[in-house]
């Protein structure tokens, strides 16, 4: 049997108390303290629908920011391919069926901020109109 003596049940019963009484009062100055109000949230961005997607809508959406480059098939950030194909990409206005972001390019199902080329006529159409529009040398002057 165990039997305690009076000053030990005096101190457990004082820490149990004192435990009780501090998450009492703290309990009750939060209660009591005004509400802080919540950071605001960053604006949302609106989904880019991907139907008709016109140049100027995606310049403007951060959830895009890198797209495949023809001629070597890597990934280039935003603001470089518009460097280099910002003629051909000033035409993706929808004056025709070809004349759009989405003719060319389609959301990678795996990073959706990444545009790759539809397919390989895609690619060599958007390498061609580059070349008409002097973004960028043909193949012969790249061979030579």
């Amino acid at each position: 049997m165990i039997s305690f003596n009076d000053d030990a049940s005096i101190g457990i019963s004082t820490m149990a108390h004192s435990m009780t009484t501090t998450t009492m009062a703290q309990a009750a100055a939060a209660a009591a303290a005004p509400a802080v109000p919540a950071p605001a949230a960053a604006p949302a961005v609106p989904p880019l629908r991907w139907v008709n997607v016109v140049w100027s809508v995606v310049r403007e959406n951060p959830t895009v920011e890198f797209f495949e480059h023809p001629l070597l098939g890597g990934m280039v950030c935003k603001s470089e391919y518009e460097k280099e194909f910002g003629p051909v990409l000033r035409e993706l206005q929808g004056q025709s069926m070809a004349d759009f972001v989405d003719f060319f390019f389609e959301r990678d199902q795996l990073q959706p901020s990444y545009l790759r080329f539809h397919g390989s006529p895609e690619r060599e159409d958007f390498y061609d109109w580059a070349v008409d529009l002097g973004c960028c040398p043909s193949l012969r002057e790249v061979r030579l």
